[in-house]
Parts: C-alpha cells; structure tokens; sequence
C-alpha cells in the first residue's frame, strides 16, 4: 500500500511542528516495515497452491527512501535554524543550549549524588569498631550547586522550548 506523501513543498513551520511532522514520516516509515514483515513472504505446500501476491520489494524501498529524503531535508533545515536561532540565554543558539542542558545534566546527577551524602558518618565495623567516614567537600554546597543547575536546565529548556516554537523554518 503506497504512502500517502505530506506536502512539504516551500512550506514555513515551526521548527516544533517540524519535529512533529518527521515522527509523523517516521511512523509512516515504521508502518510500511510493518506491512513488508506481514506481506514479503507466501506459504504453500506444493506450486499449485501458491498464492500470488502484489508484494513488491522495490516499490516498498522506493517508498521508504523518498519518505526518508523528506526526513533528511526537514532535519537539515532544523539543524541549520538551530545553529543561527538565539534562545536569549548567555548568547546561546538553540544547538549550544541543548548541549548546554546535556553538560549540565550531567552535572545535577553528579551533584545529586554528592549532596545524598551525609557530612560525617560513624559506622560500626564487622569486628565492632568504630569508623567514621567523612566526604572531604562540604555536602551543602553540592546541594546548593545541585538546586543552581535544576534551575539553570529549566531556564535553558524554557528558552529552547520557546524558540522551537516561535521560529519558522521553510521546508
């Protein structure tokens, strides 16, 4: 069964609607796998009794590459927005904040981490002695540092929710 194309021909979209539009081809994509995995193969006993079949291989590879082509021309027009789009933030395009908002990820984990810790612990050995761990940073300022960069992330993905929004591509 043919794709119904979507008309992307000089278009203007947000680049959100843009990323919606690619799972839209994505899932077009995805249901032709579906019905070449259902369709690309007869079972028969003897060559009297097979069935034929409109399956054609080509066709469907025909089908999938022109859908990803579209893909790929939508996802060089976004890419190409968010390197020039600013999100008003630090002077960041969209590309450096959501790199930006990766780094700083990393680093809530990190500080997420560390400020689980209690300052100084006393712990009873195996044999029954007494031990203290203590962790040699002070574990309010990783708690400080951890609610900084939530805040920090939430600012930045406002920013870019908020550019993918406003800023028209043309596709």
């Amino acid at each position: 069964m043919p794709f119904r194309k979507l008309q992307t021909n000089n278009m203007k979209k947000t680049i959100k609607e843009s990323m919606k539009h690619i799972s839209l081809l994505q899932q077009q994509i995805n249901s032709i796998t579906q019905e070449e995995n259902n369709n690309n193969f007869i079972n028969y006993a003897n060559s009297k009794d097979k069935d034929e079949t409109d399956f054609d291989f080509e066709a469907v590879n025909q089908e999938i590459e022109a859908l990803n082509a579209e893909i790929l021309k939508i996802r060089s027009a976004i890419n190409k927005a968010n390197q020039t789009t600013m999100v008003g933030v630090n002077d960041y395009s969209i590309s450096d904040a959501l790199i930006r908002i990766a780094q700083l990820s990393a680093n809530s984990e990190r500080f997420k981490i560390l400020a689980s810790n209690k300052q100084k612990d006393r712990n009873s050995t195996f044999s029954g002695s007494i031990e203290y761990t203590e962790y040699l940073y002070d574990v309010k300022v990783a708690k400080e540092l951890y609610l900084t960069t939530v805040e920090k992330i939430h600012q930045l993905q406002t920013a870019v929710d908020k550019a993918n929004i406003l800023t028209e591509i043309e596709i």
